[in-house]
């Protein structure tokens, strides 16, 4: 029987809190430059193509990314991976993607597929950077990965405010992240470099298998699809289906949880993941003789109402002069997003246990529905529908993800003694 995954490592939980610190820094001083110096509809449409650009580049990234963490918790090393033909030929396979995307963009080039091309190519440096600074989290090099973050606010925000013009469209705004990323990313890697040797240099403890391999990349390219589609989706509707006044209040604070509240949320959750991940198996992926140990303190119980009141009481604190929301409706959707975090920990889980096939039905299924619920009563109740749904659709992937990731009992307390 595995640990519970829900202790807690102070060297991991200090390293995530100063990495989620770092990143916030730089997204609340973008977003915060956006709104001071640009409209209210500038700023909505720019948190809107930051979910789609972070999409884009998830779906497509995200299941190699999520890959490499695992073997590198599993195994201790990448050297089996990078070696490996399976890597050859997945590079081989993106390249031609690649570039048969750029021949479509550019043979007939207008102004959506240069603006399509901008959104992914920041999703894409955004992820790749991110990876290299969670690898130092995870293999617990703290000065490296403490020094990238610096180095990534440094040059994020230094090109981002030199490139800033009052002048710049939505457009230009992301060129102007996609040069600042690119540069950002370019001193990381070099930085970086001797660490990244030593990886590769390290010896695995297990050997890498093609069918485990592409199993391990279905299911993550399948969670990183459904947590990146999952927050588009009711974004999306609200553009469409909301009035001008109303989507100002539901934009902006659409963009407060998901661009603020979530690295928030995900200083715990992101240590439960991962020791999900660091839980040894022979598979990376669809190992159905595990048995994940849920239990935890009952003092964990007591996180959830602080969470709320606190992310309730910030938010009322921001728009203090101009309340955007009530308290309760503030309430109701911080408990959706808690559930949210809570259903990333959750399919981590359902990865290591389950089948692929399993998984991509349980998120499939629940986009699907998702999307008919969050349209019904969006449609129908206009904000307060919105909310509805975001409750109702969050604590129902955490009783499904709970049931399939947890083939046995419900979660246990643990003794205090």
């Amino acid at each position: 029987m595995n640990s519970s995954i829900f202790k807690v490592d102070k060297v991991d939980f200090l390293n995530l809190v100063s990495f989620k610190a770092f990143n916030f820094l730089i997204v609340l001083i973008l977003f915060t430059s956006v709104r001071n110096n640009f409209g209210d509809q500038d700023f909505i449409d720019f948190g809107y193509y930051w979910n789609i650009s972070l999409m884009l580049a998830g779906i497509i990234f995200g299941g190699i990314s999520a890959t490499i963490l695992r073997i590198l918790n599993v195994s201790g090393g990448v050297r089996s991976l990078v070696d490996s033909k399976i890597l050859k030929v997945f590079i081989a396979m993106n390249v031609l993607i690649g570039v048969a995307i750029l021949s479509i963009f550019f043979l007939k080039p207008s102004l959506e597929k240069i603006y399509l091309f901008l959104l992914f190519a920041f999703g894409l440096f955004f992820q790749i950077q991110t990876l290299l600074i969670t690898i130092m989290r995870i293999k617990k090099y703290s000065l490296k990965m403490h020094a990238s973050s610096i180095i990534s606010v440094i040059f994020v925000l230094g090109c981002f405010y030199y490139l800033l013009n009052i002048d710049n469209d939505t457009n230009q705004l992301f060129l102007n992240l996609v040069i600042s990323y690119m540069c950002s990313l370019i001193i990381i890697i070099i930085f970086l470099r001797g660490s990244l040797y030593d990886l590769y240099s390290s010896s695995d403890e297990n050997s890498l298998n093609l069918v485990d391999f592409k199993n391990s990349y279905i299911t993550y390219t399948a969670i990183n699809t459904f947590s990146y589609v999952y927050l588009t989706i009711d974004f999306y509707l609200l553009r469409e289906l909301l009035s001008e006044d109303q989507l100002m209040v539901a934009g902006s604070t659409k963009i407060y949880f998901d661009r603020f509240i979530i690295p928030f949320l995900t200083i715990i959750s992101g240590l439960f993941s991962l020791n999900v991940y660091r839980i040894k198996s022979k598979s990376i992926v669809g190992n159905e003789k595990i048995d994940i140990n849920f239990s935890f303190r009952k003092e964990y119980l007591l996180l959830v109402p602080l969470f709320i009141v606190l992310i309730a009481a910030v938010y009322l604190f921001i728009y203090a002069k101009d309340p955007l929301m009530s308290f309760f409706q503030i309430t109701i959707i911080s408990l959706s997003y808690i559930c949210f975090n809570i259903n990333g920990v959750l399919l981590d889980g359902v990865a290591l246990v389950r089948r692929p096939r399993i998984l991509i039905l349980a998120v499939s299924t629940m986009l699907v529905l998702s999307y008919l619920i969050f349209y019904y009563l969006i449609k129908s109740l206009g904000i307060n529908g919105w909310i509805a749904a975001m409750c109702i659709m969050n604590i129902l992937g955490v009783l499904l993800f709970y049931i399939l990731a947890k083939k046995k009992d419900f979660p246990q307390f643990e003794n205090n003694t």
